[in-house]
């Protein structure tokens, strides 16, 4: 199967790489951050205080690095041009100050106590050198800050382009996210392009209400709303948005998190990593019930000991169809996720179940399904399901149950002689893009049907199957759509590529960069339970096209 991962010495290289091209990167809160963003922008500018003026005009301001990890994360961003790779980053000396080392302050107004200069700086060797320029730690020959001048040109008038480091911090609408963050995924706009929403810029509320938002030990935010989701749910009404920080969440009712119907969206600040919902092995993850739609949007949640016999991990019950993306779900009991009304006729909904991982679930204790449909037409994408034991992996019900699977990963997992995945009595199940690779089952049935009234079947397209034991059998009706392969081994496969592209680049490594010091899990390539530098290494010699 494909996982995640890049090396140590690629690292700084891909990173120049994004900055070369004038991407913004966020110092995520997950990782230790601050949640701004930061951009490595090539201005054309006569002087220095023209740099920092354009900083000002696009919402931000040159950099400023308060302590030693700020200053590695910004150093990160300086590409490779020789020994003079550096960018001019927003540390000020104001005139007047004693030469050469008093007065220094930063731009934005952030306390001046963390310095990182090189030894023999600041030196005024050429008088009024008033900024800091940083030479980069993994490029240049004298790493480090230095004060340089106003510019070398700003006497003669000649414009020259060089690096400059911008940072945005603003959050404008109090929700707790940096505005600039929220401009680019297209949440707010900005059509002047000024680095503020329009909606602030108006004097007007952006998203109507001001999210709800939760923490569970107010560490991550002091000003929380909550520190329960489900309080935070209970206080919500349809429309609302409540954001969850980082930490672990439990609940003493049969659901941690239940909606019942409505209409809330759930988002994680940090992701799955840091937030985690935890049944402790007695209540359920999460619970709707009622109509909610795609635009019901669940996000970046760890749901883990959820479910007992009985009692669902996830139910999505009745006619709710929700989007549910960036999710792990592990080591739960009971059907893992059930989704569907409760009798045929009834008002139906479509969930969408988008990037999640679902492994070590053991529903088969209870002789369940990791994935249970009746009556619906759930989408599955960009999903991946590893290590789990079940009866079956999958099981949908009836001629109306029509789930869809899109590049989807089915590895290692372990179920009873009906299939891996089982359709029953009509339903249909598509799959495209799909890699099945070394599960083990009872009979040598990967999918499988039964059932009055016709079996259940499979409609399959440019899907892999290998080293399933013991054996690839299709064991019912299915249309062969073309693309379809069948290996009795796997291959070595490319394990670094984390963002699935069929190549290891930048892209791969911004996502080990996210986790790294985590326990992934994506990017635990090794499987040891963090990533770590050895998954770096992994990287490293994967660097490039999948073979």
């Amino acid at each position: 199967m494909k996982r995640y991962g890049i090396g140590a010495a690629a690292l700084a290289a891909a990173v120049a790489g994004s900055a070369q091209a004038g991407d913004a990167v966020q110092w995520a809160e997950a990782d230790g951050g601050n949640g701004h963003w930061y951009e490595n922008r090539i201005l054309d500018v006569v002087c220095r205080e023209e740099g920092a003026e354009i900083a000002e005009s696009v919402g931000g301001y040159l950099a400023s690095c308060t302590s030693a990890e700020e200053n590695a994360f910004v150093d990160a961003l300086i590409p490779d041009t020789g020994s003079y790779s550096a960018a001019t980053i927003g540390g000020f000396q104001p005139s007047g100050s004693g030469e050469p080392g008093e007065g220094w302050l930063w731009l934005s107004g952030e306390p001046w106590s963390f310095t990182a200069w090189r030894a023999g700086q600041p030196n005024n060797a050429q008088g009024e050198e008033d900024w800091i320029v940083m030479y980069s730690l993994q490029y240049s020959g004298w790493p480090g800050w230095h004060d340089a001048g106003v510019d070398d040109h700003c006497a003669d008038g000649v414009a020259v382009a060089g690096p400059y480091i911008i940072e945005w911090s603003a959050d404008c609408n109090g929700d707790g996210i940096v505005d600039y963050g929220q401009i680019l995924d297209g949440t707010y706009e900005d059509t002047d392009g000024n680095g503020v929403p329009d909606c602030c810029d108006a004097g007007e509320p952006c998203d109507g209400p001001s999210p709800i938002t939760v923490d569970d030990d107010l560490a991550d935010f002091p000003n929380a709303d909550f520190t329960s989701i489900q309080d935070a749910i209970d206080a919500a009404s349809d429309g609302d948005t409540i954001l969850v920080y980082p930490g672990t969440y439990t609940g003493g009712g049969a659901y941690v998190a239940s909606l019942g119907d409505k209409q809330v969206s759930i988002l994680s600040v940090g992701g799955a990593a840091v937030t985690l919902v935890d049944g402790e092995s007695a209540h359920g993850g999460l619970y709707l019930d009622g109509s909610q739609g795609l635009d019901t949007v669940i996000q970046g949640f760890t749901f883990a000991n959820c479910g007992v016999e009985g009692q669902h991990a996830i139910e999505l019950w009745r006619a709710s169809g929700p989007t549910l993306a960036d999710c792990v779900i592990r080591d739960c009991a009971g059907h893992v996720l059930h989704s569907g009304p409760q009798h045929l006729g009834d008002p139906v909904g479509n969930p969408h179940i988008l990037r999640c991982e679902f492994r070590d679930n053991t529903p088969a204790v209870h002789g369940g399904a990791v994935l249970y449909f009746n009556y619906n037409s759930p989408v599955m994408e960009d999903c991946i399901f590893e290590a789990n034991e079940a009866r079956y992996l999958h099981f949908s019900y009836l001629g109306n149950n029509l789930p869809t699977y899109i590049n989807c990963v089915f590895d290692r997992n372990t179920v009873g002689n009906e299939g891996l995945l089982h359709a029953r009595s009509s339903s249909k199940v598509t799959l495209v893009g799909c890699y099945f690779s070394e599960n083990l089952m009872a009979s040598d049935c990967v999918l499988a049907g039964s059932g009055s009234g016709g079996n259940g079947w499979f409609e399959v397209s440019d899907t892999h199957f290998c080293g399933n034991d013991p054996g690839n059998g299709i064991c019912t009706d299915w249309s062969d759509l073309g693309g379809n392969t069948f290996e009795d081994e796997c291959g070595p496969g490319c394990v670094a590529d984390i963002f699935e592209d069929g190549a290891v680049t930048v892209e791969d490594l911004l996502i080990v960069l996210a986790q790294y010091g985590t326990a992934g899990p994506e990017a635990d390539i090794d499987g040891s339970g963090e990533v770590d530098v050895e998954d770096l290494l992994i990287v490293v010699g994967s660097w490039g096209e999948c073979p």
